[in-house]
């Protein structure tokens, strides 16, 4: 699915990326299909809610326009009020970091390995193809030149976006030890064991064209998705 999420981070600084993401068949998610749009919310007062509804068609979109058609006739106006209380929230891609899966073809177009906080998983093979798994903070992902090179396809894993460890010391006031980047070919070493704010929403699964979208939030996260392919 192609997900985008925002998320409050400890120190008062906002995560958001859209990617594809592998969703679990039991996931709320992986049963929005076609033009329809999901929202996840997550909340300390509301918990977690699920929405569903429809993205695009004729009879929807003509519906919404309409809508706004005869709002224009009386004058009304529309409130955003939280905007105005999150002002001082900014963008912090440094300062949050996410799980993927980078395949690519060519060896020379091959990921960075120093770019990686941490390298969980690894394969190369020139007839079938090659494979890395680890965690990249957010702005060294953007930054990185092999992301643009051909033959290079990166798809998020199934962990939220979350403080870099780093970060998340910082804000707690513990010093975590960061695990030791790891190269094998055998199963991945989840990194929700050290991170903060961690919880796994998602679990990894085939990957979908279908629109979808992921809010999560809890009394320190904010988020908002919606998005088709």
């Amino acid at each position: 699915k192609l997900v985008a999420e925002a998320r409050r981070l400890p120190d008062g600084g906002i995560a958001a990326a859209v990617l594809p993401t592998l969703v679990a068949p039991s996931h709320e998610l992986s049963n929005v299909h076609d033009e329809f749009n999901g929202l996840v919310t997550q909340s300390g007062f509301a918990d977690r809610q699920f929405f569903l509804g429809r993205g695009a068609g004729a009879f929807p979109t003509a519906s919404a326009v309409l809508s706004d058609l005869s709002a224009l006739t009386y004058g009304y106006r529309y409130e955003y009020k939280k905007i105005q209380q999150n002002a001082h929230l900014s963008l912090a891609p440094d300062a949050a970091e996410v799980d993927v899966l980078v395949t690519f073809t060519d060896e020379a177009n091959a990921p960075d390995e120093a770019d990686f906080t941490v390298v969980h998983e690894q394969f190369r093979s020139a007839q079938r193809g090659s494979y890395l798994t680890g965690t990249i903070g957010l702005g060294q992902l953007a930054r990185a030149a092999w992301l643009r090179q051909p033959g290079v396809c990166v798809v998020r894993l199934a962990q939220p976006l979350r403080a870099a460890v780093a970060q998340a010391a910082v804000a707690s006031g513990l010093m975590r030890s960061m695990p030791t980047a790891s190269k094998s070919s055998g199963p991945a070493t989840s990194p929700k064991a050290w991170a903060s704010n961690s919880t796994s929403l998602l679990r990894a699964s085939r990957p979908s064209t279908s629109s979808a979208g992921l809010l999560s939030a809890n009394p320190s996260f904010c988020a908002l998705a919606s998005a088709s392919p």
